[in-house]
């Protein structure tokens, strides 16, 4: 029988991590109290400053919740540096739910601008992941249309990038970039073979499983798709 007191507080931080993420669980089924998890929080709160930044991220992305539950306290949490870990596109995926709960201030996130704009022309999957929220920065007021604007080349020429995972997934992604107003159907006009190359690809339909896409996401561009 797992002994969850015991993985709560566990040396190894992903056993801890693992406790932690489980704990509605552990509410619900009476095996750990809430007042149980307030008396161990520092357990939890140890991990936002790990020395290993994958660790502090998992954790960070438990912090809006366990606030929310009254777990932790906005207070706690301000001890703590987040602003460190926004070098990661993995970090600014949590940016939004951090503010919204109060964990972190916007201010200090908008001094980190640069940070993301990096990442906007970054690898190919930070531009990727960067991308897929670039409304949600922009509506935090982190950026703004501008650096939207100098940036769009960057996303666009992963067209030509080899990967074929990359450019299936980048298609869906300006589709959605479409729908929402980021980008428009004229600035696609140079790459109109290459996407076409990608939805003819013999594993077109085996990625739409793999990734569970909806090829009627990409009528926003004018593909219709009809999969088998």
């Amino acid at each position: 029988m797992v002994d969850y007191l015991a993985l709560l507080s566990s040396q190894n931080p992903y056993d801890r991590l693992d406790g932690w993420f489980k704990i509605d669980w552990l509410i619900q089924n009476n095996i750990v109290t809430k007042e149980k998890l307030i008396e161990m929080k520092d357990k939890f709160l140890n991990l936002l400053s790990y020395n290993d930044d994958t660790v502090k991220l998992h954790a960070w992305r438990m912090v809006p919740q366990l606030i929310n539950k009254g777990i932790i306290t906005v207070k706690d949490v301000k001890k703590y540096d987040f602003l460190s870990l926004l070098y990661d596109s993995e970090a600014w995926l949590l940016v939004k739910d951090l503010v919204n709960s109060g964990a972190i201030d916007i201010e200090s996130v908008k001094k980190e601008k640069e940070k993301y704009i990096a990442l906007l022309k970054g690898n190919e999957l930070d531009r990727i992941a960067s991308w897929s929220l670039i409304l949600d920065i922009v509506n935090l007021g982190i950026i703004d249309k501008n650096d939207v604007e100098n940036n769009k080349k960057y996303l666009l020429e992963l067209f030509n990038f080899p990967a074929y995972d990359i450019r299936f997934n980048l298609l869906f992604l300006v589709a959605e970039l479409i729908s929402k107003g980021v980008l428009s159907p004229k600035e696609l006009e140079p790459y109109e073979k290459k996407i076409e190359e990608i939805v003819k690809d013999k594993d077109f339909n085996q990625f739409v499983k793999i990734y569970e896409k909806d090829p009627r996401e990409l009528e926003s561009i004018g593909i219709h798709v009809f999969n088998s």
